[in-house]
């Protein structure tokens, strides 16, 4: 190409499609972590209370049927609460002046459960359909590192027909092809149920403690938008 020209003058940007996920800290995690560790082990224990979702797609962990934010509980209440509304401030943060001004918004779960991960335990990539938001809370990570791709969350690019072609003008797309969450006690990651995520192989003496769960929102306004 012979002609090139260094000005910002002739050429503008625009930037679209942009996938987002929120990381919040829950300043009151202290007062319900062992309550929520003792609730998981109890689950476990308990040997009823196991899921038999996808057995193929994990390993060396223990994942509870779907139904955690509705034990009677009072440290799952608050995680319920946190997370929901975690969800409801997400909500409006994206959606701005879309939402009608005096909306009455409600969040649900609709499904929620704990993982307890051991060492050598895994979850392949998956996505989470019929919710619009997901969340993982972190109770207790263990040992998890991000930096040695230890157990953590790896997220995907979300956009299938990214990887139809590559050449020397498309590196930039591979360079974000996935990103891993490093975590912590108390954080709450929240993102779009479309993104296909993974929790990567993890090994270490502590157990990994999570729980997770999907969500739909709806506006229950009299008269407005359902």
């Amino acid at each position: 190409m012979a002609f090139q020209s260094n000005s910002s003058e002739d050429m503008r940007t625009i930037t679209r499609w942009a996938t987002r996920i929120f990381v919040l800290d829950n300043p009151c995690h202290h007062e319900i972590k062992q309550g929520l560790a003792d609730h998981c082990y109890a689950l476990e224990n308990s040997g009823q209370e196991e899921s038999t979702v996808a057995p193929g797609a994990k390993g060396n962990m223990f994942e509870s049927k779907f139904n955690f934010f509705q034990h009677d509980n009072e440290a799952i209440r608050q995680l319920r609460d946190y997370c929901l509304a975690s969800v409801h401030r997400v909500g409006a943060t994206v959606n701005g002046n879309l939402w009608l001004p005096n909306a009455r918004v409600q969040v649900r779960a609709m499904e929620s459960w704990c993982h307890i991960t051991r060492s050598g335990g895994y979850h392949d990539v998956h996505a989470h359909p019929m919710c619009s938001w997901c969340g993982i809370y972190y109770i207790d990570p263990g040992e998890t590192d991000a930096a040695k791709m230890n157990g953590c969350n790896r997220f995907y690019e979300p956009r299938p027909n990214v990887v139809h072609f590559s050449d020397y003008a498309t590196q930039y797309l591979y360079q974000e092809g996935s990103i891993d969450l490093p975590p912590k006690e108390g954080q709450l990651v929240i993102f779009p149920s479309y993104m296909r995520h993974a929790a990567l192989p993890y090994s270490g003496q502590d157990d990994r403690i999570v729980v997770a769960f999907n969500t739909v929102t709806q506006c229950v306004t009299p008269g407005g938008a359902g």
